[in-house]
């Protein structure tokens, strides 16, 4: 008869889950086995297999692996946002072509207005502008940006008593476009795109229209000689997002001073070299090549 005793003790000698089903992750044919360098898992028998991770990892490894996947696309969101930074250039405002006896100094205002570059920006023009014997003549050229700059310029302009001009082929937008309106005199390109919105907030990229600013816009409009209400709203009617393209008839319309500008006109004769454009001789005879008929054999 066998002791009790005994039979207790290999009871305790038994593993706790010995009685237990195994769990397929720990038979024997799935447990990982190192291979040692030069042999071949073949060699060990058909039943060995490659090791795997535990199923109690491999919810780590989706994790971490997410993880990755987040901070490199943060990685790369951050990247874009610093190189579009350092590539917006901020507004370049210059004399380029001084004043003389027969015609005034030009000054050019190209780029974006930028918002930390708002103060630098007025007080370079204002040094500009003041220093002139004769009001200057302000080409402008740009897609907007900071409107508090654009309304800024436009008040030195007005003060000042310039003109404001957009030449053929440029786009002057937003903030841009308010800035030309400051002028005593306007005048814009036969093909010259200035365009106007509604004033905007931006919140976290989204831009909204604000009554408060666009208040601010119509009290600036009034200030520089528009007074009519339609036209005021004409200017600010489209979205932020959108844009209200002005020309030459709608500003009749509406009452809206502007005067056409050509550089082959002899009082603007002289912005040609100063704005990069062909002489006169030049543009006339390649007009008159175009006008000539072909010669055929």
């Amino acid at each position: 008869m066998r002791n009790p005793r005994h039979a207790a003790n290999a009871a305790y000698d038994k593993p706790p889950d010995a009685n237990l089903p195994r769990r397929p992750w720990r038979s024997a044919q799935q447990a990982p086995i190192r291979v040692p360098s030069g042999f071949s898992t073949s060699a060990l028998g058909a039943t060995t297999s490659i090791a795997r991770p535990l199923p109690f990892f491999r919810g780590r490894l989706r994790r971490s692996k997410r993880g990755i996947f987040r901070m490199k696309r943060f990685l790369m969101v951050a990247l874009a946002l610093s190189l579009s930074q350092q590539t917006t250039r901020a507004a370049e405002i210059s004399v380029i072509e001084n004043e003389t006896p027969d015609h005034p100094a030009l000054i050019l205002i190209k780029g974006p207005f930028l918002k930390d570059e708002g103060r630098k920006d007025v007080g370079t023009f204002v040094g500009l502008v003041a220093a002139r014997k004769k009001p200057a003549v302000v080409f402008l050229d740009g897609p907007g940006g900071a409107a508090w700059t654009g309304l800024q310029i436009g008040r030195l302009i007005r003060r000042y008593g310039c003109l404001t001009a957009v030449a053929d082929n440029v786009q002057c937008t937003s903030a841009c476009a308010l800035a030309w309106l400051g002028g005593k005199e306007r005048y814009m390109g036969t093909n010259a795109r200035i365009g106007f919105h509604a004033a905007s907030v931006t919140d976290n990229s989204d831009a909204s229209a604000s009554a408060a600013a666009n208040a601010v816009i119509g009290a600036y409009l009034h200030e520089v000689g528009v007074t009519d209400f339609n036209a005021i709203i004409y200017l600010t009617k489209a979205d932020p997002q959108s844009i209200t393209w002005l020309n030459l008839s709608d500003a009749m319309r509406y009452r809206i001073s502007v005067k056409a500008f050509s550089p082959s006109q002899g009082r603007w004769s002289w912005t040609r070299s100063a704005l990069g454009l062909p002489s006169r001789r030049h543009v006339d005879s390649i007009e008159a090549m175009s006008e000539s008929k072909p010669k055929f054999p």
